[in-house]
């Protein structure tokens, strides 16, 4: 008879502990500590994207440390093979650009953009992002780049959109609009 009343209580408690939500911290403040952890989890690669989670919810932890992601974000990002790991450096990315601190590694985020193009490694979902951030600089002081970038993404500008057409099936796809 214990053992039955053991095991229900132990039903019990698992039950309970599936149905308890977490909470969602919305105004976390960045620490040290904190820093250290996703320097190190953005050091270990199945690490990658609970690093990168915790650099997209906690935006103070982002601005304050802008440099340092930066530079592992990119890294990644010409490195990385995984579509996941990809998808999640590409949302960083867009991140960083929207970021408050932006004009700190503005400079090297365009260095890491222009080693993109060049490595054939250049995602079609920050295409809107580099020419909104860097399309008037490219034209003024690298005028070769700019226009093997414009050539190579077949970009046009009618009415102030961003419109890349793909080789495959001549469609036109709206990159600003987040379709694909």
């Amino acid at each position: 008879m214990f053992n039955r009343y053991k095991l229900k209580e132990l039903k019990r408690a698992r039950e309970d502990r599936n149905n308890r939500s977490k909470a969602v911290k919305h105004n976390v403040v960045s620490t040290k500590e904190e820093f250290d952890k996703v320097v190190h989890m953005l050091s270990t690669p199945h690490l990658f994207l609970h690093a990168y989670n915790k650099i997209l919810n906690n935006g103070k932890l982002l601005d304050d440390n802008i440099y340092k992601f930066t530079i592992l974000i990119f890294s990644h990002l010409l490195s990385s093979k995984k579509d996941k790991i990809i998808v999640k450096s590409i949302e960083c990315i867009k991140k960083i650009c929207g970021s408050v601190n932006f004009l700190a590694v503005k400079e090297i985020s365009y260095d890491y953009f222009k080693s993109l193009f060049y490595l054939n490694r250049f995602p079609c979902r920050l295409v809107s992002c580099f020419t909104k951030h860097y399309g008037d600089f490219a034209k003024e002081y690298d005028e070769e780049f700019w226009s093997t970038f414009r050539e190579k993404m077949k970009i046009e500008k009618p009415n102030k959109k961003i419109i890349l057409k793909k080789n495959l099936n001549e469609n036109v796809y709206l990159l600003n609009s987040g379709i694909e």
